[in-house]
């Protein structure tokens, strides 16, 4: 699997922090909170 810090960009937006229960994702000045799963899942393509 690949391995996503802060500063990894993924197709959605640009990895800014990460909690133990969420990844932070900033697109166009805008935060949205998404789960390890739903990171897994863009990383898989689905």
């Amino acid at each position: 699997m690949k391995v996503v810090g802060i500063g990894t960009e993924l197709s959605v937006g640009k990895v800014v922090d990460i909690t133990n229960s969420a990844v932070i994702i900033e697109k166009n000045g805008k935060r949205v909170e998404l789960t390890r799963e739903e990171v897994e899942n863009i990383l898989k393509g689905n």
